[in-house]
């Protein structure tokens, strides 16, 4: 049996939102263990930040 539906948009939006918090997570525990700049290599997947001025 066919599906006459479009894919599930909400699937990308679940996957990118895991992917963000594992990424966070992972940042959390090298910045427990003190190494900075692992943590900040981390953080830097997840892409440009916003300046919050701008909002």
């Amino acid at each position: 049996m066919t599906s006459t539906h479009g894919p599930d948009e909400g699937v990308d939006a679940r996957a990118e939102a895991g992917e963000a918090a594992a990424i966070h997570l992972m940042a959390e525990r090298a910045a427990a263990k003190r190494e900075y700049d692992l943590a900040r290599s981390w953080l830097a997947r997840l892409g440009p930040r916003e300046d919050p001025g701008s909002w």
